[in-house]
């Protein structure tokens, strides 16, 4: 009886994504679909886009099954309508996020719920939320907090707890709404 040997194969390990690979991409007639849905400016289209590049690019370089990210509310929002435009999320998650798949978007409900049982929307900070906020500052720069309500500081309003989920920071934005 001949002994065969079993290789195993090892995944290759993702090159991290940097900011300043993806920080240009843009495309326009999403930043225009944004400007229409959000009824914000170009500028600030433009602002709510790179913010949401910033969470996929963290989310993709740094995820596990134990560390995973939220984003804040109006980055959710800008992210639910770059999904629609589905060909140009695809490009974006395998051309230029160099992924084999799209970065998927999965709300914390039912089985998919991965926030700790003893979770307290409005006073516990959602650690996936928390998650973003730290990776972003390291792998990119200081936060936005325009767009990133930073629940570390005194006075924060928000509890984001957890991606399409109402919250009270979602509330209290007309542009954000329930």
């Amino acid at each position: 009886m001949e002994n065969k040997e079993q290789t195993t194969i090892e995944p290759k390990p993702m090159e991290m994504i940097k900011w300043e690979d993806i920080k240009e991409w843009v495309d326009p007639d999403l930043v225009l679909y944004i400007e229409k849905k959000l009824k914000v400016d170009n500028k600030e289209a433009l602002n709510l886009l790179q913010e949401t590049k910033k969470y996929l690019m963290v989310a993709r370089n740094n995820y596990t099954p134990d560390t995973g990210f939220a984003p804040s509310a109006i980055v959710d929002e800008v992210w639910h309508n770059f999904i629609l435009f589905t060909p140009i999320y695809a490009h974006f998650c395998k051309k230029i996020l160099k992924r084999e798949t799209t970065i998927p978007h999965i709300p914390n409900v039912g089985r998919w719920n991965k926030i700790p049982a003893d979770f307290q929307p409005g006073k516990d900070i959602n650690p996936f939320y928390l998650n973003s906020i730290e990776y972003i500052e390291k792998e990119i720069g200081p936060i936005n907090e325009k767009y990133w309500p930073d629940p570390r500081v005194q006075g924060y309003q928000g509890s984001c707890s957890s991606c399409c989920t109402p919250c009270k920071m979602a509330e209290d934005d007309p542009k954000i709404g329930n």
